[in-house]
């Protein structure tokens, strides 16, 4: 883009002035490196080369001829010894997404897609720090021309020909390439508020409802235009470049670390240059919407558009969501008979235009701490757009967000007590301690490909997509927890609330700690970084529980750790279980498995029929498998494989493995029993 004669070294730049004006004296013409075989030989040594694709810079410029095309003299000289491989590599200073809508500036400065000189300087300058440069796949030149010489006729030009399908190739590729960066085009929010109130589809079901009556029609149209509005975002990429900055202050102030799993991000990154990918985190707090944005941002992934609850569009917040990306859907669409259409057009736009999606398929936050069922509504609304958009496929990529400490602790506890809410807690807890957060992705999946392969497709009738969206829906939270990462306070409430007496020892809340440890890792559970194996997360974790007063450690007045006491008091206890329910589902089979056999002694069932009848029984509960509903033998064949962990961790002799496992579904089971004596005592 920038000629960099200058910044050679002296003699070199004097040895290229010298052969120049040689050149131009003796032959009255600049060197050729094609016709002397420079290039050629070059080639045979295995030595590199640049090529620009799109403007007649650099080498080309200077020793070829524009009537003869660069790649295809490539093409000519490649050697015969060894393999050629043209490598396309994509550039880019931006991570923000560009409009369709031009400046006046843009006549000078250029476009940013295809900037001009003053504005490729100042790109430079402004984002050097931001530069991506990302080599993408190789093309084996020989094998190109071998697959492409039957598209070109045997003319003089052909190898004219054939660089030009190279070249489109590559450019393709480099499209695809920062359509995963930068996103596609965006329409401006009016023109996609004017394209869904003039949508076909729409027109002639507000002639239907309107009967002929010219007044009705427009009144109809005023409504979905309301709609409309209500529903699209306002993606701003300045306001966002702003958000950026702000949530990079934010965060190094409420968090002391954030942890990302990144091992596939390559993966989604390649996804990204041929689907649109729709990312399904789990809902846990507010932050969810502004970090998973965050990340994906600063991982060179475009930020998706994200569906969002409808209370979340009041002032200020709607707004700032908005221009962020948010559009914002109702709770339920009963009784309406517009909006479901206009929603339903909404997201195929965004389909149609290959825009990245999030939504939360839990429907709202978990209060609970655990996954929570899925939602099939939004869900199946995307399904039904497949088809319609002509898009090869949907990519899914679920997404596991872990909190070491809850933005809405405090909230979540008072609606589970019943106590009546005031205004937000809102970073008051965050400021007062540091915590780490825990972002994961689960290997992404094709909707279709998925749906192909358990052999039900992509169904057509309502019904059908239903159930397709309940498998998708399924196999989602199923990986979710799959990646859920096991957090300083998660584990050491869990471990906590292992016993039915108020509180533990300290050697025993040490024991049963490195025996929870055992038992996760016999589940390949993965870990946050700050939990060691040598214990030393076990004091932090205390220190930190003691210091928010969530625990009472009381200690010996001699300084002996050995006698100190770990006390949970009675009003504490729903706090430790919102940390313990993010990691249950690690030992669920393996609890189920164990209290079936316990209590087939005194039962008056078969120990395999209890298990069978504990699982459809939590089956409401928790996440048992990747799919809506399991066979005999499959939650056979679960069994087996619970009560072979179950041996090999010595939980039939050990009271303390017994109480650690039977922790995981105890307390459900429980609160079942109280709802039951309830019932029953209403009745008589």
């Amino acid at each position: 883009y920038f000629s960099l004669a200058l910044f050679q070294p002296l003699w070199v730049l004097i040895k290229r002035t010298v052969a120049i004006i040689y050149s131009l004296f003796k032959f009255k013409r600049y060197p050729n490196p094609y016709r002397d075989s420079y290039v050629k030989k070059h080639m045979e040594q295995g030595h590199a080369s640049c090529v620009f694709l799109r403007e007649f810079k650099g080498l080309p410029r200077r020793f070829s001829s524009r009537k003869k095309d660069v790649l295809a003299q490539l093409m000519e000289l490649r050697p015969d010894n060894r393999p050629v491989f043209v490598v396309p590599v994509f550039f880019s200073y931006s991570k923000l997404l560009p409009r369709e809508s031009r400046r006046f500036l843009d006549i000078f400065w250029g476009p940013k897609e295809h900037p001009g000189p003053i504005r490729r300087l100042a790109l430079l300058i402004r984002y050097h720090r931001r530069a991506l440069a990302r080599v993408l796949e190789p093309i084996d030149l020989e094998q190109f021309i071998e697959q492409n010489s039957p598209k070109v006729p045997y003319t003089q030009n052909r190898l004219d020909e054939l660089a030009y399908l190279l070249r489109s190739e590559c450019l393709d590729r480099i499209y695809r390439a920062q359509r995963a960066v930068v996103g596609p085009q965006l329409r401006s929010r009016r023109e996609v508020i004017e394209t869904l109130v003039h949508d076909q589809e729409i027109t002639e079901k507000l002639t239907q409802i309107a009967g002929g009556d010219p007044q009705r029609f427009e009144q109809l149209r005023k409504q979905v235009r309301k709609y409309a509005d209500e529903i699209a975002a306002d993606f701003n990429t300045a306001f966002l470049n702003f958000m950026d900055m702000a949530l990079s202050f934010l965060w190094k102030r409420i968090f002391s670390e954030i942890e990302v799993g990144k091992d596939r991000i390559a993966v989604i990154q390649k996804l990204a240059e041929r689907y649109p990918i729709v990312y399904v985190p789990c809902h846990k707090s507010h932050l969810d919407y502004l970090l998973q944005s965050y990340i994906l941002l600063h991982h060179h992934l475009n930020p998706p558009h994200i569906a969002a609850g409808i209370n979340l569009s009041f002032w200020p917040l709607g707004p700032i969501f908005r221009r962020c990306g948010a559009f914002f859907i109702r709770r339920s669409f009963k009784g309406m008979e517009l909006y479901p259409l206009v929603f339903s057009k909404y997201v195929e736009l965004l389909l149609k235009e290959q825009t990245n999606i999030e939504f939360f398929i839990e429907g709202g936050r978990s209060r609970t701490g655990k996954m929570l069922i899925p939602k099939l509504g939004f869900l199946s609304i995307m399904l039904s757009n497949i088809e319609k958009t002509n898009i090869e496929d949907l990519a899914f990529v679920p997404v596991s967000i872990a909190y070491e400490h809850l933005l809405e602790e405090r909230t979540f506890i008072k609606e589970q007590t019943g106590e009546k809410q005031k205004s937000p807690y809102l970073l008051k807890g965050f400021l007062k301690h540091k915590s780490r957060v825990c972002i994961d992705f689960a290997e992404p999946f094709l909707a279709k490909r998925y749906l192909d392969e358990i052999g039900i497709g992509l169904p057509d009738d309502k019904e059908g997509l239903m159930a397709a969206a309940n498998y998708i829906a399924h196999r989602v939270v199923w990986d979710i927890n799959r990646i859920q990462r096991v957090t300083l306070l998660a584990l050491a409430a869990y471990v906590l609330l292992s016993t039915t007496r108020k509180g533990m020892l300290y050697p025993e809340v040490v024991r049963r700690s490195f025996k929870m440890i055992e038992l996760l890792e016999t589940q390949s559970a993965p870990f946050a970084s700050n939990i060691d194996k040598q214990g030393l997360w076990l004091d932090a974790a205390l220190r930190k529980l003691s210091d928010e007063h969530a625990i009472k450690v009381i200690r010996e007045s001699n300084g002996d750790s050995q006698n100190d006491l770990c006390l949970i008091p009675e009003d504490k206890r729903l706090r430790l279980t919102l940390y313990k329910n993010s990691i249950i589902h690690w030992l669920q089979d393996e609890a189920i498995a164990l209290v079936a056999r316990l209590c087939s002694q005194s039962a008056d069932m078969e120990e395999e029929e209890l298990f069978v009848w504990l699982r459809e029984l939590l089956r409401n509960e928790l996440i048992l498998a990747p799919k809506p509903s399991e066979t005999i033998e499959e939650m056979k064949a679960k069994r087996e494989s619970a009560l072979k962990t179950l041996d090999e961790v010595n939980a039939f002799d050990e009271m303390h493995t017994r109480e650690l496992i039977t922790s995981a579904i105890m307390h459900l089971l429980e609160g079942y029993y109280t709802t039951l004596q309830a019932v029953d005592r209403t009745s008589k």
